[in-house]
């Protein structure tokens, strides 16, 4: 029996740092006021400044861990992050359909590691090129969505682009969603890069989207997150340590 309600899942590589990957994503998650269950799609070795590889883990391996969560859990959002190919991409997808044909799948896809170690080759976004139809959403920054194709990808479902840069002063992200268009400017911090911050983002979307807010509002929302992550510390790893209890907007 299903008895564990309003729950996400996060199927993604492991961090030892826990700076980014399901442990960065878990504890977004948490912050936010949803419960979080995990998968690992591969062990990396890695800390918030360089990556010294990993270790790939298989199909059976993620089905079998997916197994007793879902005899125990109602998974209506789930956040893919680092993937070994297209095929293990694909394979989850239909695992996640499987388990819940309404599932929203929000999809941040790791081009490159944040030391620039790249993760996936030109032909990775041939072979995705139908699955995609089945993502809810899809968080590149600027340089993953010119390689993966943004025309394409925003024909086929919603993407938010995050990284772009107006000026010296100001970045923005971009959130494309059927005909609409919806950006969301901030003022650029110096110096205030972390490691994983996009896996934080992408995780605190897929938090507040399970909270029965908005698309727009999730990005809006989880763009404040994310800023509050940027400014926790001086270093490459930040902190998680603001809560949000807001509700959705009834409007």
């Amino acid at each position: 029996m299903r008895a564990i309600q309003n729950s996400v899942i996060s199927i993604a590589g492991f961090d030892p740092s826990a700076g980014a990957g399901v442990l960065a994503d878990i504890k977004t998650f948490e912050q936010i006021g949803v419960y979080g269950c995990s998968i690992a799609t591969g062990i990396t070795y890695q800390n918030d400044i360089k990556f010294d590889g990993g270790l790939w883990l298989g199909l059976n391996e993620i089905s079998a861990q997916f197994k007793p969560l879902e005899e125990r859990f109602q998974f209506d959002y789930a956040k893919i992050g680092l993937v070994d190919s297209a095929e293990v991409l694909k394979s989850i997808v239909k695992m996640l359909l499987k388990h819940n044909p309404d599932i929203k799948i929000i999809w941040d896809p790791v081009m490159e590691t944040s030391s620039g170690v790249l993760i996936h080759e030109s032909d990775f976004v041939e072979e995705i090129a139908e699955i995609v139809k089945n993502i809810y959403l899809i968080t590149p920054n600027f340089e993953e969505a010119k390689v993966l194709g943004l025309v394409d990808l925003i024909a086929k479902t919603n993407v938010l682009v995050t990284g772009g840069q107006i000026d010296e002063s100001m970045v923005t992200d971009v959130l494309y969603s059927g005909d609409k268009i919806m950006r969301f400017d901030a003022e650029k911090i110096e110096n205030a890069e972390k490691h994983g911050s996009g896996c934080v983002l992408s995780a605190a979307i897929t938090a507040f989207l399970s909270q029965g807010f908005s698309l727009e509002e999730s990005c809006e929302k989880a763009k404040e997150y994310t800023l509050q992550f940027l400014l926790s510390t001086p270093g490459l790893l930040g902190f998680h340590h603001t809560i949000y209890t807001n509700e959705p907007d009834a409007s």
